[in-house]
């Protein structure tokens, strides 16, 4: 009698196989891992700002993360041994953020039990293309840009020797000299409390070293016969507070206007003479950019297709810039026409002819202190701790 046929195994849809896919778990022990740091350049003006948050997955370094998992580079955030180097606000851009973790390598581990690299090879033989990998899954807006190879110790934030920021603005009725004296007084190792959002509960020392403020015209926006210099501060320090940069530039374009005297940042940075901030708006965070970190003895790794890329991003933030510069300089230009008044530079897309009077900081309302707002959450935790015991 003839065999009868096997019967054949019953083909798996698109969607049964891609299941099968997803339940095989990715082994990192059967690879090699290395530390390293990661530059990336973004457009942050579309990102609810740089760090992850609970009440939003639109950040910059959610969507790192999940590059980073999706591209089996690491095997979850919680075991990478992650650092970042700065966290920018909402609408912030940067080309220069680094971050540290560990990631799988490419390069063959050595003889010994354990899975560490050889370290007698030379780290970059070989070796994974890391941001050719995490551009692939990336938003177009957010890119990485180089590489470098570090030691298990290194964080991204506290190794960093400095850090700089740039802010771009148009000079309308602005005295530039006056901006260039003011911020000249910053330069120094301060007290800035007076110059940045007091974060009381994780922060208890306010004081930073600025190490240059340069000030210097770039460029120019024109509609017309009409025409305006497009300028830049470039702020070098140590490290920065919240809103540091945008308090700064808020107070600086008063000193433009010539509504405050450049000796308005002596008097702010001496927390014995003015130990409560006046309340006053910031500058708009649009025109900031994280330019860069800067780390003793690191050596970024850097194609021609990743210069290729961060140019992009650069290109793309100028852009944006000078589009919404001119859409300024338009408004402006017709508002010369009905008023002479200074115009508010505190925002780059508000409207020039708001002329909104202006009030002396020495005459303005004032902040808590840094003692009566920890004295506030101290108070505040306490209650809460009684009502929790109270509920058991």
């Amino acid at each position: 009698m003839s065999e009868e046929p096997k019967a054949k195994r019953p083909r798996l849809t698109k969607k049964q196989r891609k299941g099968r896919v997803e339940t095989r778990k990715f082994d990192m022990s059967k690879y090699s891992q290395r530390y390293i740091a990661l530059k990336f350049a973004y457009i942050g003006w579309d990102y609810h700002g740089f760090a992850s948050q609970a009440h939003t997955e639109n950040t910059v370094e959610e969507h790192i993360y999940k590059a980073l998992e999706k591209s089996c580079l690491i095997e979850s955030r919680d075991s990478c041994n992650y650092t970042r180097g700065a966290r920018t606000d909402k609408g912030v851009s940067a080309i220069g953020s680094v971050i540290s973790c560990r990631v799988r390598s490419q390069i063959k581990p050595n003889t010994s039990e354990t899975n560490e690299m050889d370290s007698n090879k030379d780290p970059d033989e070989e070796e994974l293309n890391y941001p050719l990998i995490l551009n692939r899954i990336l938003p177009n807006e957010i890119r990485c840009v180089g590489w470098a190879p570090v030691d298990a110790n290194f964080n991204a934030r506290f190794n960093a020797t400095h850090r700089v920021y740039k802010y771009f603005f148009v000079s309308k009725n602005l005295n530039l000299e006056k901006m260039k004296e003011a911020g000249n007084l910053l330069i120094g190792d301060h007290d800035f409390r007076n110059f940045c959002k007091m974060d009381v509960e994780n922060v208890d020392n306010y004081r930073r070293k600025i190490i240059s403020f340069d000030l210097n015209v770039i460029g120019s926006v024109t509609f017309g016969d009409f025409s305006e210099k497009i300028c830049e501060v470039q702020l070098k320090g140590q490290a920065f507070l919240w809103h540091q940069v945008r308090c700064i530039m808020a107070v600086l374009f008063m000193v433009g206007e010539e509504n405050e005297s450049p000796e308005i940042v002596s008097y702010l940075l001496d927390v014995e003479k003015c130990k409560e901030k006046p309340i006053y708006q910031m500058a708009s965070e649009q025109p900031l950019l994280l330019y860069d970190c800067f780390y003793a003895n690191l050596q970024w790794k850097v194609t021609e297709n990743v210069k290729q890329e961060q140019e992009k991003i650069q290109s793309g933030f100028i852009n944006r810039i000078h589009n919404s510069l001119l859409n300024w300089t338009l408004v402006a230009c017709m508002a010369t026409t009905v008023s002479s008044k200074p115009i508010n530079f505190l925002q780059v897309n508000s409207n020039p002819n708001t002329n909104i009077s202006h009030v002396r900081l020495l005459d303005r309302p004032r902040e808590a202190t840094y003692e009566e707002k920890l004295k506030n959450i101290q108070q505040k935790r306490s209650r809460q701790s009684s009502n929790d015991i109270g509920d058991e």
